[in-house]
């Protein structure tokens, strides 16, 4: 009896000494700041921990996807000798706690389905196959009519069962799916902290690291409205975080650019001359292949937008290395993306077509944005449309060094109502004069803008400039109206009636030595 006493209250001890010990294990903090970038996080967590009995040491959880390399951890006015960390396990936390119990109540169901499916299966062998002997041949009928009665009286349920199966099935696919964005994984890093003196009382931690686990991209929405004259342009951004633990009350930053990088200017490249190593000379290409043309965006659907728990308007702030915008306290869980929007504006945009009908017979629907200030738009995902029309999806941005357009000009896609179609009047080689003999070229083009809209449209014309790369080579050029030049693209700008067409003629003529081979580019 004592032994049983003492074996018991050993156990209690033993008990309470673990719940003990589970009390005072480590646990997550809450992050108070986070910034979001396209490439990731940067998350600061704020706590007040109480040390361990020796009154110098810390200890609290990290996430697994903490990068080691960008952790900073200060401790109030307490200077702090040294800083560690070791893999631990995590606690569960939600929403990885109830999607982590709902698996495996589902899971536990379709296991009880399974093992009913197989009993009954074993039930009908068994009847098939009955493991008696029989005592005589004339016993045989009377077992037969037996079984065939049980066997028809025995439902097993088994379409019944399969239909529970699958939609149990599906559902554990889809928790599976869920659990995985919400990004647990079961473990954590345990940070050990030490003092160098003792703390009489909690001490304040401040601690920021980087993460992977998170981050953002924007998505447009561009609109032209030709008749009015503007275009309308939103800006959403995409969030993600898979931490596994949701965010409750983080003050929520959206930044362009990930902050800790690109500290230091590039080097300078080496400027080297030396010899040319001899090749062969590269095949010219000829200036109508050299030309370039955006095809068609391609179509995709939209995402739709959601919503987060908490709102406030988001307040755009220009940086010295980034521009971020502030969306105050939100709360954001750990799971699928979610979208919400950043910014709304009306541009003013002058609209025009761009043609270049030795590329193509469609013209491109062009808008010159009027920016008071240039603003910093990233690169990212945009839905254009004209009219409420989806016209297609492309990327979108102002800023040059991220593939957008210098003169802040956007497109919107070719529009099948305006056509500009080039026809070949003439062609012709040969050779002139009977002293100075010269081999000349001559092409002699028709270019016709059609608009059928109910409206005049503009629309710019462009076709390339031909380049003399030798001094006996002559070029000669006659159009009607008059070409201008930029570079090396000829253009011209012509207002086409509704319903009507422009007609521009374009003449080119190629002379030089008759022993000169040339490559005349078209």
């Amino acid at each position: 009896m004592r032994t049983i006493i003492q074996a018991a209250a050993r156990g209690t001890a033993l008990t309470a000494a673990c719940l003990a010990g589970l009390a005072a294990s480590p646990a997550f903090a809450v992050p108070t700041s986070v910034l979001l970038h396209p490439g990731g996080a940067l998350i600061h967590e704020e706590f007040s921990i109480k040390p361990e009995q020796d009154g110098r040491t810390l200890r609290f959880l990290l996430p697994a996807d903490a990068d080691p390399q960008s952790i900073d951890v200060t401790a109030g006015k307490h200077a702090i000798s040294s800083f560690s960390l070791r893999d631990a396990i995590a606690p569960d936390a939600e929403p990885e706690l109830s999607l982590k119990r709902e698996l495996e109540e589902v899971r536990g169901h379709i296991r009880a389905l399974e093992i009913v499916g197989k009993d009954a299966e074993a039930y009908r062998d068994l009847w098939r196959h009955p493991p008696v002997s029989l005592g005589s041949p004339a016993e045989l009928p009377a077992l037969a009519e037996l079984t065939a009665r049980r066997l028809a009286a025995f439902d097993d349920g088994s379409e019944a069962r399969a239909a529970k199966l699958s939609a149990l099935n599906e559902r554990e696919k889809l928790l599976t799916q869920r659990l995985a964005e919400a990004g647990g994984t079961g473990f954590a890093k345990e940070a050990v902290l030490t003092l160098e003196k003792n703390a009489s009382g909690p001490v304040d931690v401040r601690c920021v690291y980087s993460s992977a686990n998170a981050g953002w991209r924007p998505l447009y929405r561009l609109e032209a409205r030709p008749d009015d004259g503007v275009v309308e342009l939103r800006l959403d951004a995409e969030i993600w975080q898979r931490s596994g633990r949701n965010w409750k009350n983080a003050e929520l930053q959206l930044a362009t650019a990930d902050p800790r990088r690109n500290m230091t200017p590039p080097a300078l490249a080496a400027w080297i001359a030396r010899p040319r190593p001899t090749q062969p000379a590269a095949l010219a290409r000829s200036a109508g292949n050299s030309m370039l043309m955006d095809s068609a965006p391609i179509a995709a659907e939209m995402a739709p937008p959601s919503s987060l728990a908490k709102s406030s308007a988001p307040h755009y702030m220009d940086g010295a290395s980034y521009e971020a915008w502030n969306l105050g306290a939100r709360d954001v869980n750990a799971g699928p993306a979610m979208r919400l929007p950043l910014h709304r504006e009306e541009l003013k945009a002058t609209f025009s077509y761009v043609a270049r009908p030795s590329r193509t017979r469609d013209a491109y629907l062009a808008a010159r944005l009027d920016l008071p200030a240039m603003k910093h738009f990233p690169a990212g995902d945009a839905i254009f449309l004209v009219d409420g029309v989806l016209a297609g999806n492309s990327t979108f941005s102002l800023d040059t060094d991220e593939g957008g357009f210098a003169d802040n000009s956007i497109y919107f896609g070719r529009d099948p109502l305006v056509t500009a179609e080039l026809k070949t009047a003439s062609q012709q080689s040969g050779r002139e004069g009977f002293i100075d003999r010269k081999r000349t070229y001559t092409w002699d083009w028709t270019m016709t803008i059609t608009n059928r809209h109910r409206r005049p449209v503009g629309v710019r014309v462009e076709e390339p400039a031909p380049q003399s790369r030798d001094k006996q080579i002559i070029l000669e050029m006659h159009s009607a109206p008059e070409a201008r030049r930029e570079d090396n693209t000829l253009y011209w700008e012509v207002t086409v009636p509704e319903g009507k067409s422009v007609n521009i003629s374009h003449k080119v003529q190629l002379s030089a030595p008759a022993d000169m081979q040339v490559w005349e580019g078209r």
